[in-house]
């Protein structure tokens, strides 16, 4: 029902998430910047078939984790990516990213169990004639105790979630 690409995106959001240094995970918003050097991809979707995409630009992350009245934590994870890029064919675009999280749990530090709903969004828009990539779709997800991934809904709104490489 869901492709290996989609949970496969899914899951790297997570997996970048709960490797990043302790501090990230503590009360507050915390920030990360990383460029985007020459990062290549091919889409999996029709609209751009065969086409080979570099990227370069910026990636930003915030991740934001607060007490509720509950004593449950919520972590917000935001995410935006922005730049230019080339096609193999000599396309020039711009593309934008940008992804939000929200992990229910009832630890800050975000370990399982955890009920999150993740929104993404990445348009790669042509500056000439060259065809253009708009994804934008919204996961909901649970992970258990023994880290097990389930894919809860998967709500498509624009696009092909297979065409988003970040």
């Amino acid at each position: 029902m869901f492709s290996k690409t989609t949970i496969s995106a899914a899951c790297a959001a997570l997996v970048c998430y709960t490797i990043l240094p302790g501090s990230l995970h503590a009360a507050g918003a915390q920030q990360v910047y990383i460029p985007i050097v020459n990062a290549t991809f091919s889409p999996l979707c029709a609209s751009v078939s065969g086409l080979q995409v570099t990227l370069n630009g910026q990636y930003h992350l915030v991740v934001h984790t607060k007490q509720n009245p509950d004593g449950t934590f919520t972590t917000k994870i935001q995410s935006d990516a922005h730049g230019t890029a080339t096609d193999n064919n000599g396309g020039q675009y711009v593309f934008n990213y940008i992804n939000h999280e929200q992990d229910l749990t009832s630890t800050p530090a975000d370990v399982p169990p955890i009920l999150g709903l993740f929104t993404d969004r990445f348009e790669l828009v042509s500056k000439g004639s060259a065809p253009n990539v708009k994804v934008q779709y919204q996961i909901v997800f649970s992970i258990d105790a023994g880290g097990n991934f389930t894919l809860i809904s998967l709500a498509v709104f624009k696009g092909d979630p297979n065409c988003d490489p970040i």
